[in-house]
């Protein structure tokens, strides 16, 4: 199974793509998500986004904004963000 990822930062676009796993840095610690999970809004703190695509794990540096999961999609939009 595979769900959708978007992370948008203020100035660009930096994953829109399959993915099979996604760990965010939520404002309350790090959260696991993995296809089929349950709809959720949530708020980034500032700290390293993991996306696994196959066998490939990319991360990135953000800092603060939100997050929701439904349906398989996962939206990140965040202030800052760079791969790390």
């Amino acid at each position: 199974m595979s769900m959708h990822a978007s992370v948008v930062s203020r100035t660009e676009t930096l994953f829109d793509g399959e993915c099979s796993a996604v760990v965010v840095p939520a404002s309350s610690g790090q959260l696991g998500i993995l296809p089929g999970h349950e709809p959720l809004i949530g708020v980034l703190g500032k700290g390293t986004l993991k996306i696994t695509t196959g066998t490939d794990e990319l991360m990135f540096e953000i800092g603060d904004g939100i997050f929701s999961v439904d349906d398989d999609l996962v939206t990140i939009a965040c202030q800052s963000g760079k791969a790390a």
